[in-house]
């Protein structure tokens, strides 16, 4: 983040870090790099913001899902194919002055994990990167601003939906958006011909019309995953990233301050992502929306992405076919962690998210 963001999220959050080395250490360091980041955002926009402006951008592809759905899978899958493109972890993590300090800073690997701490799957500087982040940094309202103060969140993920946002915010979130969209396909004009962008975010299943306003000719490809497996990952998820990442020592109980457990966030969430779902997807044309189930994906990946390029029109699969199998063969050996929701929670998911199971057959 720059330093009016940083500061911004601290004051809404009261600074509220909890009176730990070990937050303080995160509290402080995400200031002093926020200073640095507001310096080399300025150095970039001086010298790149015109040329990002005349930038055009074919429809990107929109990988959509809840967490935990397998989305960042196939998002490091479409990556493979040489006419598309996605968003690398230090353009996300840096969106406003990667043009300037990838070279450099992307040399410094100890800066990154390894692997991501929810799940081990390995993570790089360039690995494709949820572009939510980016948004995030950006200073735009975001659901990932609770990870920095878990003990202050909502009922449920906020900023899903931007009719939640005022008219000015919501034109604010497009032009920055767009812009980043833009500033990416920038740096790979480099190389030549601009590939098409291939982007993943979970929270973008709530902003399908939103999406399809700004790109009319935009492909959506849905992922699902067994919810019994999906909700004690995606509690998973939130209690590590909320650890990892947060200000203050993550409390996951039910709060006074109004906070609710964390799996009651997740109940909350899910229904709040999928709020509109139905409806926007309906309204798409055949061939602009796919969805395919997790399971099948892993059981027979080059099949359902066979069938996902024919849905979708995106030109002959068998340009793509040989980068499929080159990063297939890295992650034979990969086994995620399977998780099982116990007997309590899956009746409660079984009722709160009946339509889900019925639609896709679980």
């Amino acid at each position: 983040m720059d330093a009016p963001t940083w500061f911004g999220l601290m004051a809404k959050n009261r600074f509220a870090v909890s009176p730990s080395v070990g937050r303080i250490h995160t509290a402080v360091s995400a200031a002093l790099f926020a200073l640095m980041n507001s310096a080399l955002n300025f150095i970039q926009h001086l010298f790149y913001a015109r040329r990002i402006e005349r930038m055009e951008i074919e429809a990107p592809i929109f990988i959509v899902g809840h967490w935990r759905s397998g989305t960042t899978f196939l998002h490091e899958l479409l990556a493979r194919d040489p006419r598309l493109t996605a968003p690398t972890t230090f353009e996300c993590f840096c969106p406003g002055h990667f043009h300037i300090s990838s070279r450099i800073f992307a040399r410094f690997d100890y800066l990154i994990p390894g692997t991501r701490p929810m799940d081990e799957m390995k993570i790089s500087w360039d690995s494709p990167q949820e572009d939510e982040f980016a948004l995030l940094n950006l200073g735009l309202p975001s659901p990932y601003e609770e990870l920095a103060f878990p003990n202050h969140r909502h009922a449920s993920a906020p900023f899903l939906h931007l009719d939640e946002l005022t008219p000015k915010q919501r034109e604010r979130w497009r032009s920055a958006f767009i812009n980043f969209l833009k500033s990416v396909s920038l740096k790979r004009a480099e190389g030549g011909s601009v590939p098409r962008l291939v982007l993943k975010s979970p929270p973008h299943t709530a902003r399908i019309g939103a999406l399809r306003e700004m790109f009319p000719q935009a492909r959506f490809i849905h992922l699902v995953r067994n919810p019994a497996e999906v909700f004690p990952s995606s509690v998973r998820l939130w209690t590590t990233l909320f650890d990892v990442q947060g200000c203050q020592t993550p409390r996951t109980e039910a709060l006074a301050n109004g906070a609710p457990d964390i799996q009651n966030y997740v109940l909350a969430t899910f229904d709040a992502l999928y709020r509109d779902f139905a409806k926007e997807s309906a309204a798409m044309p055949p061939e602009q929306f796919c969805e395919l189930r997790y399971e099948d994906l892993v059981a027979d990946p080059l099949a359902e992405l066979e069938r996902v390029y024919r849905r979708l029109n995106l030109d002959s699969f068998e340009i793509a076919c040989p980068g499929f199998a080159e990063y297939l063969s890295t992650v034979r050996d990969y086994r995620p962690a399977r998780q099982q929701a116990t007997e309590d929670a899956h009746s409660e998911l079984r009722r709160r998210w009946s339509l889900f199971f019925q639609t896709y057959g679980y």
